[in-house]
């Protein structure tokens, strides 16, 4: 087994080497050639390397010895409960971080037989290449865990021959690292299929989603989900959050291409964006057979505040209020019942389940857009809420109805941006112009929307 002292040195004598062609050291690195910069990053990376072959043997040796009890156990002398507490401690580390670092210090630190004779490491070749500086300490967990799900279904020789594979492919840099773990854990459901359905059963049974509502009013979420839902989510947010579903020619689909502006959601909007699509979506395919309860949303507002649109409504069984705007948005988009109160709180009037735009009215307003009517907006329509040009509240309180002449499909934050004092208009030919609030522009110069299908398929 190489020195991982001597390792270590040569490694950073690399990074010497490097630091004396640079001209000023280090601290010129900004007079460097790209060659000399390549070469510093690999020759630094060795160093942290073999570095951390050296910290998790001595995380191993020092779990070996915090086995036991009371005054035997190194830790427990220590203060501490066990051994990774320790090491997170002494190290200045995580308790995530030192966990790993037992975790592969245990599998490659030589252990003392009863009788005093030294035994091998459990993993010799993983010691080796940790000792080498050939393979990160994640790695090494990665394999670990690898060969301990299918140590039953191997003999010796078997295991040793997987053991050495893995730590080859691991050492040669060929592969990604998300190519190398996704390859690991292919392995145990290859080499013990049978095995495969209790592991789904058990990693099901561990599932869970929890909801908890915040003093400041919102809803945390926290879930923990199988393979198989979470490959749902996944794909599920991954075909709403694509960029390139909607790039036209020419146009950049790079998230964050654009410059950064009050206009394009962040990354995390657009994937509470796309959360927020599939269950709206789940709600629109939903025909209501378990009663018309669950699947519709029941919304509590003034009079006075539908109509101005200033004041503030509640969403049955949520405890934290929404804006007027909020709700009269929501009254275009979901299976709505309006409850408009008096400022008493009187019922005056109790609405019935209705979408203010049809179903085909929605179809008919899709024909026209491919996708959020914003200039420049990348979210295809079937993301779109439904906008009214022009105010809910007021064509309802004269009885108008709603049709194809007043909806334009947006996606969710540029929805919510109409609120900010953005307006909408169309022209002459029935293409939308948005007009900034003076904020933004103190002229209101209207800008031409987009997603035309007329113009996509041109």
């Amino acid at each position: 087994m190489s020195d991982p002292v001597e390792t270590l040195l040569r490694h950073v004598g690399a990074v010497q080497c490097v630091d004396d062609v640079v001209p000023g050291g280090l601290p010129g690195l900004t007079c460097a050639r790209d060659a000399e910069v390549l070469d510093l990053i690999s020759a630094a990376q060795a160093v942290v390397r073999s570095a951390h072959g050296i910290l998790t043997a001595a995380a191993g040796e020092l779990s070996r010895r915090s086995q036991g009890d009371g005054e035997s156990s190194l830790s427990r002398r220590m203060g501490e409960k066990n051994a990774a507490l320790l090491v997170a401690h002494r190290a200045g580390l995580s308790l995530g971080e030192a966990a790993r670092l037992v975790h592969v210090g245990d599998a490659i630190t030589p252990q003392v037989a009863l009788s005093g004779e030294d035994l091998p490491p459990k993993r010799t070749l993983l010691a080796q290449a940790l000792a080498a500086g050939s393979i990160t300490v994640a790695l090494a967990e990665v394999i670990e865990r690898t060969l301990s799900a299918v140590a039953h279904v191997l003999w010796i020789d078997q295991a040793e021959a997987l053991e050495r594979m893995l730590v080859e492919r691991a050492a040669s840099n060929t592969w990604s690292v998300a190519d190398f773990i996704t390859f690991c854990k292919g392995i145990p459901g290859t080499l013990d299929p049978d095995g495969a359905e209790p592991r789904g059963d058990a990693l099901r049974k561990k599932a869970f989603i929890r909801e908890t509502e915040l003093a400041n009013g919102m809803l945390r979420i926290v879930a923990e989900l199988d393979p198989e839902r979470a490959g749902f989510w996944r794909a599920a947010l991954r075909a709403k959050t694509n960029p390139r579903r909607n790039a036209g020619p020419g146009e950049s689909s790079t998230p964050g291409a654009r410059a950064a502006d009050a206009t394009v959601p962040t990354p995390m909007e657009a994937k509470l964006d796309a959360l927020t699509a599939i269950l709206r979506g789940s709600l629109r395919e939903d025909e209501g057979r378990t009663g018309g309860v669950d699947t519709t949303i029941l919304v509590r507002i003034d009079l006075a505040d539908l109509l101005s649109g200033l004041g503030v409504a509640t969403i049955d069984g949520i405890q934290e209020p929404i804006s007027a705007a909020a709700a009269r948005r929501l009254a275009a988009e979901a299976d709505l019942i309006p409850q408009v109160f008096d400022g008493k709180s009187v019922l005056l009037d109790q609405g019935e389940s209705k979408r203010v735009f049809t179903k085909a009215q929605r179809y008919a307003i899709l024909g026209m857009f491919v996708g959020c009517a914003f200039p420049k907006c990348d979210i295809p329509s079937s993301m779109a809420e439904f906008h009214h040009v022009g105010a809910w509240a007021t064509r309802s309180k004269h009885g108008k109805g709603t049709d194809l002449l007043n909806g334009i499909p947006l996606c969710g934050f540029h929805n919510r941006l109409m609120e900010q004092g953005w307006e909408t208009v169309f022209d002459e030919d029935h293409e939308p112009w948005f007009i900034p609030p003076a904020t933004i522009d103190p002229a209101r110069t209207p800008i031409r929307g987009g997603n035309l299908a007329h113009e996509a398929a041109a």
